[in-house]
């Protein structure tokens, strides 16, 4: 039995996928477009329950053979099909690096586990796109994996009652997004792709199945509630911005859907008919393609030109993707979707199963490559950057000290182990990280004693910890200031140099993630005031490290990138002026106090940006930087001088203390 046909499903789903693509695009007005994906949750969990039910006679192992052969007819050959022709591309265009990395996700892809991928490489609001073509099969990873379990769950359930089976459905949605809450603080990558903590999104949509009543609403309540769910589901694509998941903003779009789908589920309301538009309807029926087109076309266009496109780029882009995905429907999807079931089973153990299995060795043939290095041949020093590893950082358990150890001043430490000598303690990020080169270079130089008291991610401002982590690493970064203030009344140091990524809350270049937690410049300057103030009473005078300037791509690939291209590598830099009004807001408060000497401060930029442009070679053409916005070793050694004004008078200090 085929359900009826409701069009302004697809309408619904066009919006959604119209959504994630402009907010993959990074569209003004779009901020909170990644929610198109919530309201596919949604409706797949609502229409594959339609389908079961239908077939609710037939439940046993003959319906779920079916049942996973539909599924395999509508998914598998798009799919596949970006999957090679990505490849394709990925093999040609990517550096080693890179490559290897989208080997991992081409196997983890095919096996749908695309969202064990999308961890694996990071946040889904994290920077470098460019560099993961498919990071966005997370949720084909999600639903797949969901349509796997759910028929068998559905199949076991089927001699209960229908109030028992939603009341089974019901608990499991409150379960899986209990969870979600109390995941999202302590695993907030695994929360957001993993189906345990989905999971609730598809069974909202499944108890709108299980729910015929709610179709029988009075025609006015039903109006009234479409038209509100439908001016919530813009609302949140138009206004949200990411904060947390599972946020406010999810539960929203969620539940909007969810009313959506109810209210027309008798007959369209006005707002099912504004959702049946047929532009918008014939969108939501190529959405799948659109959706596994879109994120590869972005990212290769992305990674070839170094930055995100803008618009005149956009302009032709988005109608490119959308007729790319139009040919994809009309030549695959369609055809695939009409054979009948026994020539799908016939061609998936003939073609399909053969496909498959190629594509995952390609995958691991990728992974276990090394990239392919000889694609390039002999490597170049700047193309050899981009696999050189990190600058030598700190090791791991200085940066991730417990409450304790920095509250009893048991920190990391650089220099003498003679106790007699100056103490200077560096309150940092993963910045100060990166300097520690040049902080060892000036212990050893000057005999200093120097303690490391490393967060990354959280400033060392007393009360603004977290301007441009995010609500995630707030409580986290308030603890560890807390403690950090108790260790230095312990230590009581001479000198606190306070070194970290000061920019700018509603820096243009910061991605939505990093806007969030929003603090104005009062709260800043208040933060600079008690941190000071915290400093003084243990004893010590504080010196502030501005910021190294920073980009919107890792340097070392930009470098390579430039290079391949035959591009003068100053297309990669940033001017001078660009450099300082990244880092306005914080900075000026600090050079305001620095006016009024409360603090010294040491510029890095000064040695970076010496005249009109930064700096991101040497002039002996060692790599400055390790990646969009970290000095390299070479580059901590490069800076290294400024920062003989912070210590420069400690040991005559010493000697009278």
């Amino acid at each position: 039995m085929r359900l009826p046909y409701r069009p302004e499903l697809d309408g619904l789903r066009g919006i959604a996928v119209a959504a994630v693509i402009l907010y993959h695009a990074h569209v003004p007005g779009f901020s909170g477009g990644y929610l198109g994906v919530d309201v596919f949750f949604v409706i797949s969990g609502y229409l594959i329950t339609q389908l079961l039910e239908t077939s609710a006679d037939r439940y046993g192992p003959g319906l779920l053979a079916e049942f996973y052969l539909r599924r395999a007819r509508r998914l598998l050959p798009a799919l596949y099909t970006v999957l090679i022709a990505s490849s394709l591309v990925a093999a040609v265009l990517f550096f080693p690096d890179d490559l290897t990395r989208f080997g991992r996700g081409l196997l983890l892809a095919v096996a749908f586990l695309g969202n064990v991928g999308a961890w694996l490489d990071g946040g889904y609001f994290d920077p470098g796109w460019r560099f993961t073509p498919l990071r966005h099969l997370w949720s084909i990873g999600v639903e797949e994996q969901f349509y796997l379990l759910f028929p068998v769950f559905l199949f076991a359930l089927a001699r209960v009652s229908q109030q028992s089976r939603r009341l089974v459905v019901a608990a499991l949605t409150v379960l899986s997004l209990a969870l979600s809450f109390w995941a999202a603080r302590r695993w907030p990558v695994q929360n957001y792709y993993m189906l345990p903590t989905r999971g609730w999104e598809l069974l909202i949509g499944v108890l709108i199945a299980l729910t015929p009543q709610l179709s029988r609403w009075s025609e006015r309540k039903r109006q009234v509630l479409s038209m509100l769910g439908l001016a919530a589901l813009a609302g949140t694509v138009w206004l949200v911005r990411y904060e947390w998941f599972p946020g406010i903003q999810t539960v929203v779009a969620c539940g909007s859907t969810a009313v959506l789908v109810a209210t027309n589920s008798h007959s369209l309301t006005r707002a099912g008919r504004w959702l049946s538009w047929r532009p918008l309807v014939f969108t939501g029926l190529i959405s799948y393609s659109l959706y596994l087109w879109h994120a590869p076309i972005l990212a290769f266009y992305s990674y070839y030109n170094l930055e995100d496109p803008r618009w005149p780029e956009l302009l032709l882009i988005v109608p490119a993707i959308y007729g790319v995905s139009v040919l994809s429907w009309a030549a695959i999807e369609k055809p695939f979707r009409s054979k009948p079931l026994p020539r799908v089973r016939s061609l998936l153990l003939r073609a399909g199963l053969p496909v498959c299995v190629a594509i995952a060795v390609c995958g691991y043939a990728l992974m276990r490559s090394q990239g392919l290095p000889q694609r390039f041949g002999p490597p170049q020093p700047r193309a050899a950057a981009v696999e050189e590893p990190g600058a030598a950082t700190v090791d791991a358990r200085c940066g991730n000290l417990s409450s304790e150890e920095v509250s009893a001043g048991r920190l990391c430490v650089l220099g003498p182990s003679d106790d007699t000598a100056p103490k200077v303690v560096v309150w940092g990020d993963s910045h100060a990280a990166a300097l520690l080169p040049a902080y060892r270079a000036l212990a050893d130089s000057h005999g200093l004693r120097i303690y490391l008291g490393l967060k990354g991610a959280c400033w060392p401002l007393v009360g603004a910890e977290a301007g441009v982590a995010g609500s995630y690493w707030h409580a986290r970064c308030v603890e560890f200031n807390q403690a950090m203030v108790r260790g230095l009344r312990q230590l009581r140091p001479q000198r606190v140099i306070l070194n970290a990524y000061w920019l700018d809350p509603d820096a243009p270049a910061i991605p939505d993630l990093l806007q969030r937690w929003g603090l104005g410049g009062d709260a800043v300057l208040s933060g600079i005031e008690r941190t000071l103030d915290a400093v003084r009473a243990a004893g010590a005078s504080t010196c502030a490290v501005l910021t190294v300037p920073g980009y919107p791509y890792p340097v070392p690939y930009a470098l390579a990138m430039a290079q391949r291209r035959h591009l003068d590598a100053e297309v990669v830099s940033i001017s001078r002026a660009e450099a300082l009004a990244e880092y306005r807001v914080v900075e000026s408060d600090l050079r305001l106090l620095a006016r009024e000497n409360r603090l010294r401060v040491v510029d890095t930029k000064d040695a970076l940006c010496p005249a009109g442009r930064c700096r991101v070679v040497a002039p002996d053409g060692t790599l400055l930087y390790q990646d969009a916005n970290h000095l390299s070793a070479a580059g901590s050694r490069f800076v290294a001088p400024l920062l003989e004004s912070c210590v420069a008078d400690l040991e005559q200090r010493h000697a009278q203390r």
